[in-house]
């Protein structure tokens, strides 16, 4: 199951207003992590294909250990909007009070299935991403989004500081 903490740390001498650490697999239900605070990937957060994962806040900040990725056979939606984009980015990325990130700090934004083909990418900037951390390795090794069989729809999607940016067989 999902498990989420709460709290106001210190990361690499840097201190949030505050944050939401989640982690773990979303299973038969559906999550909104809502709000202004920042969200912290722990390791592989896995959205089963019965259930739903959402970013709903415009300006959101989503921030990734380096072996944090979401995987989802489920639905992942993430909307932000034009002036202010929800971002998917490192726990050390300075912009967003981090010490300094590199390309491949973090995994990846994964959708297999047809459970995720409602899946949407809307208004996001993805930074730092790419790193060898994933479930199946054998497939976009370095991309920091990847659609497996999905039909998930991107739109306005900016992926930056990555070494490979977007990976799905026969685009």
């Amino acid at each position: 199951d999902i498990t989420t903490s709460y709290g106001y740390p210190t990361i690499n001498s840097n201190t949030f207003d505050k944050w939401i650490a989640i982690q773990g697999t979303i299973s038969g239900k559906s999550g909104i992590a809502n709000g202004q605070t920042a969200h912290h990937i722990l390791g592989t957060v896995t959205v089963d294909p019965t259930a739903s994962l959402a970013f709903s806040q415009p300006g959101q900040v989503v921030k990734f250990r380096s072996d944090g990725s979401l995987y989802a056979t489920g639905v992942l939606k993430a909307e932000g909007d034009l002036s202010s984009k929800i971002v998917f980015t490192s726990q050390n990325d300075a912009d967003y009070g981090g010490s300094g990130a590199t390309p491949s700090s973090w995994g990846r934004i994964y959708c297999e299935g047809a459970g995720s083909d409602n899946s949407l990418l809307k208004n996001v900037e993805v930074r730092y991403g790419g790193n060898a951390v994933m479930r199946v390795s054998s497939y976009g090794h370095y991309a920091s989004v990847v659609l497996m069989s999905s039909g998930a729809t991107l739109e306005n999607v900016q992926i930056k500081n990555s070494p490979t940016w977007f990976y799905s067989p026969g685009t």
